[in-house]
């Protein structure tokens, strides 16, 4: 039996402040991680100095894990629940810069509650949860989610958009040259992290509703390539 007995361990944080749910950025560069349970702070790891990527009046804490924060695939965003036009009750989904340097994006502003974001298509798209279209008690708590679909690419959302026959032409009229140069760059995407072009831009009509019914949604999870949704739903 071997044991590791050269370990070392060091405070990233001061030890004063509350500071838990740490997550590594996909670079292993930064460390995001949630101050006095709402703020979103990183620190980089090489210089050890620390900034906030979101203020804490964008969420409020009810109860221990219920905010939430993912990193993109190259290490330059962070998708995270957000306290928007609904109040903290009725979230909202952000993009939130990880370098702190200019303020969340309200991507989705609907009023209603919208949250568990998780980038998908190596981050040309996110899917989250929402009430939007769910049986609901007016008079107190409750309502049925569906799973959504927001692209950040116009070319990925055509193409997503394409039904059976679509999709045939399209191979079709793909030339050997074409088709050459896209297992190109797949092959360079694998051993490089492409730099995310984040298309904001008229971002509502590129929404997709993916569940065939509402339900009382657990936890989901989409593909990478955007084939496959898995997900969890209370049936009855």
């Amino acid at each position: 039996m071997t044991y590791c007995t050269d370990i070392k361990e060091k405070c990233l944080t001061d030890g004063v402040t509350t500071s838990f749910q740490p997550s590594y950025s996909p670079d292993g560069k930064k460390v995001a991680y949630l101050e006095n349970r709402e703020a979103i702070r990183v620190i980089d790891l090489k210089s050890g100095k620390i900034h906030t990527a979101m203020d804490a009046k964008y969420a409020y804490s009810y109860s221990d894990g219920d905010q939430y924060f993912t990193w993109s695939p190259d290490s330059k965003w962070i998708l995270a629940d957000y306290i928007g036009v609904g109040g903290w009750n009725s979230g909202d989904v952000a993009l939130v810069p990880a370098d702190g340097k200019s303020e969340p994006v309200n991507l989705t502003q609907s009023g209603y509650t919208d949250s568990r974001p998780k980038w998908v298509m190596g981050g040309k798209a996110m899917i989250f949860g929402s009430d939007r279209a769910g049986y609901r008690s007016h008079g107190s708590w409750g309502a049925e989610k569906d799973i959504y679909i927001m692209f950040f690419d116009g070319k990925r959302y055509t193409e997503f958009m394409r039904d059976k026959e679509d999709r045939e032409i399209a191979d079709m009229l793909k030339t050997a040259r074409e088709e050459k140069k896209e297992k190109k760059d797949s092959v360079k995407a694998e051993k490089k992290t492409e730099e995310l072009v984040i298309d904001l831009d008229n971002r509502k009509d590129r929404i997709v509703k993916l569940t065939r019914y509402s339900g009382r949604l657990g936890d989901h999870y989409r593909t990478q390539d955007g084939k496959k949704l898995y997900y969890m739903v209370r049936l009855e």
